[in-house]
């Protein structure tokens, strides 16, 4: 079980001083019990701008902003405070949504100009206010544009083979999403999926990839290539959709593909509550194969094969990557795939990269790999040339 770390608390007495207009900054605090007084003294004259007890936070501004103190806090009774330092402040603030971050980043702005206008003065070697981030109002830009490019149809699908280690015969693709945008050329799917999965936008767009990728294989099974199966992404947000599983069941119905051709992919992050339980359960009663994507990446892995259902676990490339290089990596790999095998779980490895990485892994009893040792992603076309390039192999042999 991963230790919490527990926020520091300390203790001042009734009339302490617990920091000074003018000082750097580098915690915010929550009062447990007791009073503070928060002022200023301007012209030498004391002027109280606030009395603050329980529950109230003070000192957050300067910390927020990264700047210094624009007022004084003083314990006016014996006083217990929680202290939250700057850097658990500002790695939350990083990974919020990016337009809340820009208003925040405005906010701040403001706030900092009217108390200098309230105060009547410039506080000494006061850091001018910080310029709005080019980067941040580049991600909002950018959140627009990707909206405007499912109505475009400026996204297109990428296939990655899964291929069976034993016969060495594609079995599935995952279904990847890229973006091409007239503006920015082809954008990294690391930078546009994670601005993606901290909006809304992330919905949309797995509607439209799995619309698109279903379209796809029936393409495929209308030229009578080996049936494959292909391979989904699901954000914890269509979890919570109540509208989305009815709205797959009939695109596989619409498109004349069996649910059991759809494997639905899960990170860990996304198994939070007894709605996930019920919702995998409702998808395995479907007939739709889960994967459990990233195993061994989280801090409750062995946990989630008890309390979830799946037909796959996903061995993090991150191990796989390792194993030529690392005993330890190489153990654990080891280790999850016999843990695979007495669940009754087929296993994929990702980020195969060379053929002993592969005659490694299917030695240890692995089922399936995917990687650039077997294959690139691929466009659509190319998956049409590599699976008929893989039946004409099969019907020379």
């Amino acid at each position: 079980m991963q230790k919490k770390t527990q926020l520091p608390r300390r203790f001042f007495r009734a009339g302490d001083v617990i920091f000074k207009e003018g000082e750097a900054s580098q915690s915010a605090f929550l009062i447990e019990s007791g009073q503070v007084e928060i002022f200023t003294v301007q012209d030498g004259k004391h002027e109280t701008l606030n009395h603050l007890a329980d529950g109230h936070v003070f000192g957050e501004l300067s910390v927020l902003d990264d700047n210094i103190r624009s007022a004084s806090a003083k314990a006016v009774t014996d006083t217990l405070v929680t202290m939250i330092s700057k850097d658990q402040i500002r790695a939350r603030l990083s990974s919020a949504d990016p337009v809340l971050r820009l208003f925040f980043d405005a906010l701040m702005g403001h706030f900092r100009t009217e108390v200098g206008h309230r105060q009547d003065r410039q506080l000494p070697d006061q850091p001018k206010a910080a310029q709005p981030s080019k980067e941040l109002a580049d991600l909002v830009r950018m959140e627009s544009e990707l909206a405007l490019a499912i109505e475009n149809q400026q996204l297109y699908l990428n296939f990655q083979p899964i291929v069976e280690l034993e016969s060495g015969h594609t079995d599935a693709a995952e279904v990847l999403i890229r973006w091409e945008s007239p503006e920015r050329g082809n954008v990294s799917p690391g930078v546009f999926m994670e601005l993606a999965e901290v909006t809304e936008l992330v919905v949309p767009i797995t509607y439209w990839c799995i619309e698109n990728g279903l379209k796809s294989l029936q393409k495929l099974d209308a030229q009578a290539h080996t049936p494959i199966r292909l391979s989904f992404n699901i954000d914890n947000r269509l979890i919570a959709d109540e509208s989305f599983l009815p709205w797959l069941v009939d695109q596989c119905q619409k498109h004349a593909i069996s649910t059991s051709r759809v494997k639905l992919e899960i990170l860990e992050r996304s198994l939070v509550g007894d709605h996930a339980i019920e919702w995998i359960e409702r998808c395995r009663e479907n007939g739709f194969p889960m994967v459990l994507d990233d195993f061994g990446t989280g801090y409750a892995s062995l946990a989630y094969l008890n309390k979830f259902s799946f037909d796959t676990l996903k061995l993090d490339q991150s191990f796989v990557r390792q194993i030529l290089h690392s005993r330890s990596a190489l153990n654990l790999c080891r280790s999850i795939v016999m843990l695979a095998e007495m669940q009754g779980l087929d296993i994929i490895a990702e980020g195969m990269e060379s053929e002993l990485e592969a005659n490694l892994l299917r030695g240890m009893g692995c089922n399936f790999g995917q990687g650039y040792f077997y294959s690139r992603p691929l466009s659509f076309e190319q998956l049409q040339k590599y699976l008929a390039g893989q039946s004409a192999s099969s019907v020379n042999t």
